[in-house]
């Protein structure tokens, strides 16, 4: 599975060799700040951060810094709906459970721009 067959209308921004082998995988959804995106890329057990939204000013330039330090570092930037939208379509699921008399029901958002 890749990430383009999960979420096929996405683009997604990546910094990082294009030919590195990827090993260590972390994800961190919605936008949780640039200090829990630099914890993770300094874990030496993580190749690969997959983000949601980022500042680009600091994580962005992070993640270059450590590439161009010859880590082997790589951060993909999937948008913060996208991150999160799988798990919204769960916790809808999860509420119908016990939310009997109330309508429930998830509403796909899809991304959030489009590229050129």
């Amino acid at each position: 599975m890749t990430l383009k067959k999960v979420f096929p209308g996405n683009a997604f921004n990546v910094i990082g060799n294009e030919d590195m082998k990827l090993t260590k995988i972390a994800f961190s959804a919605g936008a949780p700040g640039s200090s829990v995106h630099f914890s993770i890329l300094e874990d030496n057990n993580v190749d690969v951060l997959i983000a949601g939204e980022v500042s680009q000013w600091e994580t962005y330039e992070y993640a270059r810094d450590a590439v161009s330090q010859g880590r082997k570092k790589a951060v993909i930037f999937l948008g913060h709906v996208t991150s999160e939208e799988p798990g919204m379509e769960y916790c809808a699921e999860w509420l119908k459970g016990f939310l009997k008399d109330i309508p429930v029901r998830f509403v796909k958002s899809g991304p959030s721009y489009w590229t050129y």
